[in-house]
């Protein structure tokens, strides 16, 4: 993921729009490189900079744990990536500013849609159910976090979001008890 600005400033359209750009997962088996597929971008409606995620990464990087190293290439391809996306009036590539580039731990669900609700002493271990939560983005929180965000707060307001927030995402004892079944999810989850 990336903070980025491009100069000379674009339009800011933050408050209105995001992007996604997808394309077939792809694996390129003479750089060991592996691409997911989806590259998404949000604009900070305040000042104009772009969040810019999405992964182009080495297999053996894939699944790291420790987040406070970002690989060469991951880093390399975003700010390459968002130059060539922005185009000036002659065609040339804008210049792109990496504010911060990052990594993250990622959280996945057995079924690849996050889970967002009030968590109960199943999910918790401990009693009482005041507890709520939006997790399991699996990898792609920054396009869904905003709304999912603010959804969750209307839930915990006592508001009905039905309709407004996917039934997908919600946390239900019927999808618990799917999710919570034995099965080898490992196996399933990274099939190549």
């Amino acid at each position: 993921m990336s903070t980025q600005s491009i100069a000379p400033n674009l339009p800011n359209h933050g408050a209105r729009h995001s992007w996604s750009i997808y394309h077939e997962p792809k694996f390129d088996p003479a750089t060991g490189t592996f691409t997911f597929g989806l590259y998404y971008m949000t604009q900070n409606a305040k000042t104009g900079d772009f969040f810019f995620g999405g992964e182009k990464q080495r297999l053996e990087e894939i699944l790291i744990s420790d987040d406070t190293v970002v690989p060469t290439l991951p880093s390399q391809n975003l700010t390459s990536l968002m130059a060539s996306t922005f185009k000036s009036a002659t065609g040339e590539p804008l210049k792109s500013n990496p504010r911060r580039i990052w990594s993250g731990i990622m959280g996945f669900t057995p079924d690849g849609m996050p889970m967002v609700g009030r968590l109960g002493q199943r999910l918790t271990g401990r009693p009482g159910d005041k507890e709520w939560a939006a997790v399991g983005f699996n990898g792609y929180g920054m396009d869904k976090c905003w709304l999912v965000g603010e959804l969750l707060g209307a839930m915990i307001a006592g508001e009905d979001v039905n309709g407004r927030l996917p039934a997908l995402y919600q946390i239900t004892e019927e999808r618990l008890n799917k999710l919570m079944a034995p099965r080898d999810v490992p196996a399933r989850l990274f099939r190549l």
